[in-house]
């Protein structure tokens, strides 16, 4: 049993944190604005790049079958008649989640665009 929590604790938790990183944003309320009026004897262009996003990506489920395959595997390495098929389930569930976040975490690129 010591096997298995070592197990969940040690793939299970880098994961959990590392998963929902990059989902906090933020809004906020315009209160006032006002043009801002400027008289120029000779043209001038600004020119940016800005972020824009790409289109829709393909999610990729080959990290989440290479993962609980892997996951499997290390788990039925542990235990003993009916606790080293519950460790195997849990291995692979966890390799499938890891796997799976592993090949899609690139996925929300932004195109730079010029204006």
């Amino acid at each position: 049993m010591k096997k298995v929590v070592t197990l969940v604790l040690v793939v299970w938790l880098p994961i959990s944190g590392v998963a929902f990183a990059g989902d906090i944003s933020e809004q906020a309320r315009v209160l006032s604005s006002s043009p801002n009026y400027q008289t120029v004897t000779q043209p001038v262009q600004h020119c940016w790049t800005d972020d824009a996003p790409a289109a829709p990506p393909q999610h990729n489920y080959m990290g989440a079958v290479l993962g609980a395959v892997a996951g499997g595997l290390i788990g039925n390495t542990m235990g003993q008649g009916n606790g080293r098929t519950a460790v195997t389930a849990v291995g692979a569930a966890t390799g499938a989640m890891a796997g799976d976040h592993l090949a899609n975490q690139n996925q929300q690129a932004s195109q730079p665009q010029q204006h």
